[in-house]
């Protein structure tokens, strides 16, 4: 949903103070907002989904952070994204640990594929190039040799569902925290 147009905007004048003043506060630290932007480059969530956040974040009033003026003018995954990494990436500098930004990345891939979006070879191969020069647990070849294990076992059902839980297991709290995330977003129509 665009709410980038006057119309969509002023249909806004309807929604309690309250529930505007909880959606522009949420989970804006550096932390979430970098959960965001993996879950953004993963496919998970689109460009209009966080135009609207930042449309609502305005709209709440006050002097809105540049980046989030940016985020409700980009068109573009791309744009979007370097409007996130801005603010993520900037000054005072804030580290994440980078296996868990990993394994938090590829949770936002797995719950495509539980939500169907992706196939499981599509889910494997985009792991494995993600994994190839990352630094969580695990190494690109992970994901490769059950892809070549899937595609010799002929896309076989029940190898499928025991990789996948095999990585549901592996991705463990990271997945959780995406899982949660994702919860609260959606909760305010992301």
């Amino acid at each position: 949903m665009n709410l980038s147009k006057l119309g969509r905007l002023q249909s806004f004048a309807a929604y309690p103070r309250c529930w505007m003043d909880q959606m522009a506060e949420m989970a804006v630290d550096r932390r979430n907002m970098g959960r965001v932007l993996g879950m953004l480059r993963a496919g998970l969530l689109h460009v209009a989904d966080l135009r609207e956040w930042a449309d609502l974040t305005i709209l709440r009033g006050g002097a809105p952070p540049p980046w989030v003026l940016d985020l409700a003018l980009a068109m573009s995954a791309e744009a979007a994204s370097a409007c996130l990494a801005r603010y993520v990436y900037s000054e005072p500098f804030e580290s994440s640990p980078a296996a868990e930004v990993d394994l938090e990345y590829v949770a936002s891939l797995f719950l495509r594929y539980t939500d169907k979006n992706i196939d499981w070879s599509a889910f494997l191969l985009a792991a494995g190039d993600y994994a190839d020069g990352a630094d969580g647990p695990w190494q690109c070849e992970d994901f490769f040799s059950m892809l070549n294990e899937l595609e010799a076992a002929e896309h076989a059902p029940e190898l499928e569902a025991r990789q996948a839980a095999c990585v549901r297991e592996k991705l463990g709290q990271s997945l959780a925290t995406i899982e949660r995330l994702r919860a609260e977003l959606e909760t305010w129509g992301m």
